[in-house]
This record gives C-alpha cells, sequence and structure tokens, in this order.
C-alpha cells in the first residue's frame, strides 16, 4: 500500500511539473523575438570571451618563439575581443532589464485582471497578503526566469562545449578529465531537484503567511491599538518570523552541503586539469601559450558547468512559482453573457427604468445550510423597496445574488426593461450601484472616488450628487473641496461621513438601479431621514433597493420584504 501512495505520489509530482513547463512555454513562445536578442548578444559574448583565449595562446607563443604570428595584429585582435565582450555584455544587460520589466509588467496585469474576474466564493479563500505575494514574487521570478533562464541555458551550455571542443583539438584526455565530474553531477540531480522543490514550496509558504500577517495588521491598526494587543501581535509576528528563519536555514544547510560537495568535485576536476597540464608542459608536449588557454579554457568550463548546476534551483523556484500562479488561473471564472450590451441597456431604460424579478429562487453557500428556499422579489423603477431581517439573515446575501457575485441554485432571477429581459449575472453588474456596508472608500480625491461609477461625471454633477447626500456641507468645508485626499480606508473622515459620500457616487453613476446595504447605519436619524427622502427626487426611474434595520426609513418605502423561515414576506404594514 505504501508504495502504491509512493508510486502516486511521484505521479501527480510528474505531472504537476509537465503541466508547470506547459505553462511557462506559452510564455516563452510569446516572447520568443525577445529570447533570441538576449541569446544571440549572449553568445557572442561567449564566442569573444573564448576566442580571446585562443589570441592569447598564440600571443604567448609568438613572444616564447614557438609562433611567427603577427604579434601587433594578435595583441590588437585580444584587445578587439575584450572589449567586445564587454560591450555586448553591457547592451543584453540593459536589453534584459528592458524586457523583463516590461513582461513582469505584462503577466503582473494578466494574472491580476484574471483574479478578479475569478468567481467570489473562491478568491475569498485566499488571503489578501497571499494573493499580493503571488502577484508581486511569483510573478517576478517567472518573467525574470522566461526570459533569462532559456537562453542563459543555452548560452552556458555552449559555452562548456565549446571550451571541450577546443580542449579536445588540443588534448583529447585534458577534455576527458575537464568532463569527469559531469555523471557525479546526473546522478546527483533527481535527489536535489526533489529537495529543492520541497524547499522551495515551504519557503514561499512561510514568505506568504509573512505578507498576510503583515497586510492584516496594517488593515486592523486601529483596531488592534483599541484593543491593547500590540504586544500580543508582536509576538505573533517573532514567531512566525522565527518558522521563516527555521526554514531558510534549513534550505540554507542543504545548499551549503551540496555547494561543499560540488566545490569538492570541482576543485578535484581542476587540479587534476591543472597537474595534467603541468605534466604536459613539462614534457615538452605543450607550449607556454597552449598551458595559459588551458586553464584559461578550464575557468571557463568550471564558471559554465557551475552556473548550469545553479540555474537548477532557479529552475525549481520558477516552477514552484508557477504552480503558486496556476493555483489561481484555474479557478473558475465568472459565467458571462458577451450578448448583454450593458450601455445599450442603460439607454433604453433612461426612460422606462429597470425592474427586478426573482421567482422561487433557492440559494445556499457550498457545504453549508440552506440560506433561502423560496425567495420572491419584485422592486420597480420609481421604486424604493426595503430588505429587513436581524443581523445574519441574508439581506447581503440577496445583494450580492442581484450583483451577480453568488448565483441561485434554482428559481428565476432577472431583470425587464421595456419589453425585454435578461438573465441576473456578472454580465449585468454594471447597471447597479452599490453601496455596501462597509462603506469601501479608496485612497484618492473625493472627486476620483466619485467617478468610479461614472468616469465622465462633471464637478457639478459630483457636487449635485454630495448634496443629495448630505455630504457637500462637509467638503466644501475641506480646504481642497472635491480635490481633497482620502487616505487609506477613509481614516480621516467620520463613519458617517463616509457612508454619504458612498450614497453620493451611487447617485453620480448612470446605473438605473441602486443598491444600498445598511448604507445609513452610521447617520444620526435626522440626516438618515433627510438622505432618503433627497433620494426619491432621484426616484424618476431608477430603482432604489435598501436594507435595514430601522423601522424610521420605512417611512420613504414603497414595499418592506422582511425576511423570515428563508424566504421573503411583503410587510402588511
Amino acid at each position: 500500500m505504501k508504495e502504491k501512495l509512493l508510486k502516486l505520489l511521484k505521479a501527480n509530482s510528474l505531472s504537476e511539473v509537465v503541466e508547470e513547463i506547459k505553462w511557462v512555454c506559452k510564455y516563452l513562445k510569446r516572447y520568443k523575438g525577445i529570447i533570441a536578442i538576449y541569446f544571440v548578444l549572449g553568445l557572442f559574448s561567449s564566442v569573444f570571451s573564448m576566442g580571446g583565449s585562443v589570441l592569447s595562446k598564440h600571443m604567448i607563443d609568438t613572444v616564447t618563439g614557438e609562433d611567427h604570428s603577427p604579434i601587433l595584429l594578435i595583441a590588437l585582435m585580444y584587445i578587439l575581443f575584450g572589449i567586445s565582450s564587454i560591450i555586448f555584455s553591457a547592451v543584453s544587460s540593459r536589453i534584459s532589464t528592458k524586457y523583463s520589466t516590461l513582461v513582469t509588467n505584462e503577466i503582473q496585469y494578466e494574472i491580476y485582471q484574471i483574479s478578479l474576474d475569478v468567481q467570489w466564493k473562491y478568491i475569498q479563500k485566499f488571503h489578501t497578503g497571499d494573493l499580493i505575494n503571488r502577484i508581486n514574487g511569483d510573478v517576478g521570478t517567472v518573467s525574470n526566469s522566461i526570459l533569462t533562464w532559456v537562453p542563459n541555458f543555452i548560452i552556458k551550455a555552449f559555452q562548456a562545449i565549446c571550451c571541450i571542443a577546443i580542449i579536445l583539438y588540443y588534448d583529447p584526455i585534458m577534455a576527458l578529465i575537464s568532463v569527469i565530474s559531469t555523471p557525479v553531477v546526473v546522478l546527483l540531480s533527481k535527489t536535489l531537484m526533489y529537495k529543492m522543490r520541497t524547499f522551495s514550496k515551504k519557503s514561499r509558504e512561510v514568505s506568504s503567511r509573512i505578507m498576510s500577517f503583515i497586510q492584516e495588521s496594517y488593515s486592523n491598526v486601529q483596531s488592534i491599538k483599541a484593543f491593547g494587543i500590540i504586544d500580543d501581535f508582536n509576538i505573533k509576528f517573532k514567531m512566525i518570523q522565527q518558522d521563516f528563519y527555521n526554514v531558510i536555514m534549513q534550505q540554507n544547510k542543504f545548499s551549503v552541503l551540496t555547494g561543499i560537495l560540488m566545490s569538492f568535485i570541482g576543485m578535484i576536476v581542476s587540479y587534476s586539469c591543472y597537474g595534467w597540464g603541468v605534466y604536459r608542459l613539462w614534457t615538452h608536449f605543450i607550449s607556454f601559450g597552449t598551458m595559459t588557454m588551458f586553464l584559461q579554457l578550464s575557468s571557463y568550463l568550471s564558471n559554465s558547468f557551475s552556473s548550469l548546476v545553479s540555474m537548477v534551483p532557479s529552475a525549481i523556484n520558477t516552477l514552484t512559482a508557477v504552480r503558486r500562479l496556476i493555483d489561481i488561473v484555474e479557478l473558475p471564472k465568472e459565467a458571462k453573457d458577451e450578448t448583454i450590451d450593458i450601455e445599450k441597456i442603460k439607454k433604453e431604460s433612461e426612460k422606462s427604468g429597470i425592474s427586478i424579478n426573482i421567482k422561487n429562487a433557492r440559494f445556499c453557500y457550498d457545504d453549508a445550510e440552506e440560506v433561502f428556499n423560496c425567495l420572491t422579489f419584485d422592486a420597480h423603477p420609481g421604486e424604493v423597496v426595503a430588505l429587513m431581517g436581524p443581523s445574519g439573515s441574508g439581506k447581503t446575501t440577496i445583494f450580492r445574488i442581484l450583483l451577480g457575485i453568488s448565483d441561485i441554485a434554482d428559481g428565476v432571477s432577472q431583470l425587464e426593461y421595456g419589453s425585454s429581459t435578461c438573465k441576473i449575472s456578472a454580465s449585468t453588474r454594471g447597471l447597479f450601484a452599490y453601496v455596501p456596508q462597509g462603506n469601501a472608500i479608496f485612497y484618492g480625491t473625493i472627486a476620483e472616488n466619485m467617478r468610479l461609477f461614472n468616469r465622465d461625471a462633471t464637478d457639478e454633477e459630483i457636487i449635485t450628487a454630495l448634496k443629495a447626500a448630505c455630504a457637500y456641507s462637509f467638503v466644501e468645508k475641506l480646504e481642497d473641496g472635491i480635490n481633497s485626499v482620502i487616505e487609506e480606508s477613509g481614516t480621516n473622515i467620520s463613519e458617517g461621513q463616509k457612508q454619504r459620500l458612498c450614497i453620493a457616487r451611487a447617485l453620480v453613476s448612470k446605473a438605473p438601479v441602486i443598491l444600498i446595504d445598511e448604507g445609513t447605519s452610521a447617520l444620526d436619524k435626522e440626516t438618515e431621514m433627510q438622505v432618503l427622502k433627497n433620494l426619491t427626487e432621484f426616484k424618476k426611474t431608477k430603482t432604489f433597493v435598501v436594507s435595514t434595520h430601522r423601522t424610521g426609513v420605512l417611512e420613504i418605502c414603497d414595499r418592506t420584504y422582511v425576511i423570515e423561515d428563508k424566504a421573503l414576506t411583503v410587510a402588511e404594514s
């Protein structure tokens, strides 16, 4: 049984590696032109370096009288080869930096875009800090490897082959000694790759834990201070750091021991080459120039082998990063109907508005108790419809269904405009303006926040909406008015001010349906009633759906739904 399990694990690991390599090859194909340029530059740099070694042989042999080549010509070519090698290396470095940054940005944008398009119930299972770590660290690792790993591997392999070929031409036994370590490296490669992959996974997992902990700490710094638990968080952070330290030290120990072994093998080969060269020089089989060339080429060969061996950990790290990105890319995406033209529907609804129609809908979260077993709900243009129920009864869930974030299991959920209908989904989200319970205010100016739902909104439209939301009274007192900067999470304004700005932002939008989820809970009763009364002036063809705990809100509502027994019922009064 144990052997079967081990075989299964190995098979799964192999299939994962194959999948990861295919994923990388997709980008290798996309950037093949850039990779080719980088490869050619590196190739020329290697050729000039090894050519310089051959020229040095002839120069020394000419000086010692064993060669009669023109010394000045050889010296000039030697200098030109050296300068060319430096220039090609510099140009290669410049191009690598330029395109590595461009490719990083492109892949990062692609992964970011995909992550936002993933179904909410799947993406929420990842911690924000972990997602940030993947889209920054892992994407950087992958993009750098895509441009440099393959061409560098080919260049170093080419350089090693050329060195062996030149040495073989002058002394076959020296060439044999130079490659004697290759079988040892091949035999050790399987064990090395398995260990490196394990350490790479562990280090990235702990790194994500650190990023997640820091992100969560800064997001809740006010609560941490208020609760007086700064010392507790410092201790917890220290513990996570210790875990990271332990993983890194284990990885380093393995790398050091591996490095010692490889260095020892390299030393034996190097000393053997040097000893054989001295012997051949002593027996007058080779010249001083040939001995110098052998030493230089042996050094190049040793460096090439070292580089090729060091690329193995790089490849393992890259494949580990690729796996973490594939985990995001392969998550189920939101189903979208490409036939739905949001702008066209908005234009058609300017006169008649949009109605919401949900009938006999059933909904439950994954592996959880059923939230609704018979959800029936209607809201029409010109109406303010209220949802009432205790915390946790499902008010926010209804908003998620309306926004296409969560899908019903059975029943009907559709929008009606004129004589047409369309199913509620992620594709119809643009028809709604949402005022969330958490009051999502973003870093930037008030005007920038107001234009999130309507990029073309004028200052006059923004001010009109701010007045309707009873927000302009405090905005106009700010030094820069609507161009005043709101700090991260709106920490420089009150909760009530944030709620009013969120309501104003919804009013600025061209959306025919406005959803307000406990959007007035932080307002005093007088301000709340004034805001809600002002909304009635915006009604016309707009449809308003409001969730609330407060019965006072119902005064301006046309109809109220109460959540009871996993269903909605219309309140009689």
